[in-house]
This record gives C-alpha cells, structure tokens and sequence, in this order.
C-alpha cells in the first residue's frame, strides 16, 4: 500500500524527467493515432500497430485529452490541442465512442 502510494505520486516527475532528457523522444519522436470502424492505429518511429474496437478496454476524456485504453495502466493519450478546433476533437471522442459501442452490439454470443 505504502510503495504504491509512493510510487504513484513519484510517476508523474520521473515521467516528466525522462521526457525532458529526450529518452522517451528519442524512442517515440513523432506519433501518429488513428481510428476508423475497425479500431486504432499507431505510427512511431519505432514501429507500428494497430487495435480493433473490440479489444479497447474503455475510452475516457478531460479537458485537454482524449484516451483510449488498451490494457491496465496502458492507454494511448491524444491531446486535443492536436486537432484543428476543439469541436473536432469532440467530433473524434464522439465517432470513437460510437465504433467502440458497435463494436460490442456485433459481437457473438458466447454460452
């Protein structure tokens, strides 16, 4: 309890220091997130991957981000100031909650 507590007030900062000494930029650098009726797509310089609607855990939204989480404690983060207007980004949050929905009204039934 005590180190998890610890732990999470102390991310933040070594998430921040790690971003400022370039290690993260170095490995990310540029990235591309996008979605369609089949999921989400991401492009880095590292490499790149995809995700079907059905396999997204849960997408969630606060003033300044968008996120799309994939597994515990692993979400992808798009800042809203990424898009051209603050009403485009609402647009996506709105189009990704309705691909993620439909996604398990076509699901099969399992017994």
């Amino acid at each position: 309890g005590v180190i998890f507590a610890y732990l999470r007030l102390l991310r933040p900062f070594v998430i921040q220091l790690v971003c400022r000494c370039g290690a993260l930029r170095e490995t990310f650098g540029p990235t591309r997130i996008s979605a369609d009726a089949r999921g989400v797509s991401v492009k880095t310089v590292a490499g790149s991957g995809s995700i079907a609607w059905r396999d997204v855990r849960g997408l969630g939204e606060t003033a300044d981000h968008l996120f799309v989480t994939v597994a515990p404690m692993r979400a992808f983060i798009i800042p809203k100031r990424a898009f051209p207007q603050p009403a485009d980004a609402a647009r996506a949050y709105a189009q990704m909650t309705a691909w993620h929905g439909q996604s398990f009204r076509q699901r099969p039934a399992t017994l």
